[in-house]
């Protein structure tokens, strides 16, 4: 790996970071590479999240060598465009589901998931993209009950009011 695709690659990390510190979750950055994983989160739910960051100038082939798939890792592709029309694109999928849309091969004895992005799959991965793939990681361990009950609250922005309690003081 070059010294520009290291760039890129550090470049796509800060980013990423920025938009997961955006919406309140505690990002943990380690020394070193271990895994792929780039970072682990903590959201409000108290779980722990695992984030392997993959980055491009463009959508094309994104590969993750030696994935063990899990519901607590999540894989987050991000394409930064540069110009005047700045488009920045961010995929976030949980690893289980990276494999599904992927394919496998292998290279220098090591088993590579590989995903393409094309016109057969992009509609399907709408799902993923941007601040709804984000809402996963944030949402990630709560209940799905939970998890609908903020979602209508949000949606239809009703006040839920807790109980008022008076406090009274006494006198000896």
């Amino acid at each position: 790996m070059g010294k520009e695709d290291q760039r890129l690659g550090k470049k796509g990390e800060f980013r990423v970071f920025g938009e997961l510190l955006a919406r309140d979750l505690t990002v943990y950055y380690p020394l070193f590479d271990v895994e792929g994983i780039d970072c682990i989160v903590r959201n409000k739910s108290g779980k722990h999240i695992d984030i392997q960051i993959k980055t491009r100038k463009e959508e094309r082939l994104w590969d993750v060598p030696e994935l063990k798939p899990r519901e607590d890792l999540f894989i987050v592709l991000y394409v930064t465009e540069t110009g005047e029309t700045k488009n920045d694109k961010f995929w976030v999928l949980p690893s289980e589901d990276f494999v599904k849309f992927s394919k496998t091969h292998i290279g220098r004895d090591k088993k590579i998931y590989r995903l393409q992005i094309n016109k057969s799959n992009k509609e399907e991965l709408q799902k993923y993209i941007g601040d709804v793939g984000f809402d996963r990681i944030v949402d990630f361990g709560r209940s799905e009950k939970v998890h609908n009950q903020i979602k209508n609250h949000v949606a239809t922005k009703k006040h839920i009011s807790a109980p008022i309690i008076k406090w009274r003081t006494f006198t000896l």
